[in-house]
């Protein structure tokens, strides 16, 4: 359930709203979901706040992992393509080794979807719920 809070950053709080994650994220009993709402909300994971419900920063460190993820599958993809280019570049009449940058620019593009296909597996599933 913190995920879907870390992905949607904020949610109006409404009546009927705990219902509604209770069923989305297929709770089998109300106290179930209130065990887990009320840790939530006392280890301050989420906040109650201005109207809406709120991942804090200690909510977001939770999901940490993921984000230096995505910042390394971002950054993969940025080198393989600038090692690419030059590598492209070479051809053009540069001195730029030819049989090391593309071999630098591929590796670097096989980490970035090596990278990508950690945080999908990684990452849960949020449910499909509609008005949430």
């Amino acid at each position: 359930m913190l995920y879907y809070f870390y992905k949607k950053r904020k949610v109006k709080d409404y009546p009927g709203i705990k219902s509604r994650l209770t069923r989305a994220f297929g709770y089998k009993s109300d106290g179930h979901f209130y065990h887990d709402w009320n840790y939530l909300l006392n280890g301050e994971f989420l906040t109650k706040k201005d109207g809406y419900i709120k991942i804090t920063r200690k909510g977001n460190k939770e999901f940490a992992l993921l984000t230096t993820i995505q910042i390394a599958e971002i950054v993969s993809i940025a080198f393989g393509v600038v090692f690419l280019l030059f590598w492209f570049m070479s051809f053009l009449g540069l001195s730029l080794s030819p049989q090391v940058l593309p071999a630098y620019g591929i590796f670097m593009l096989a980490m970035s979807i090596l990278y990508h296909k950690i945080l999908k597996d990684f990452a849960p599933e949020l449910p499909e719920a509609d008005g949430l």
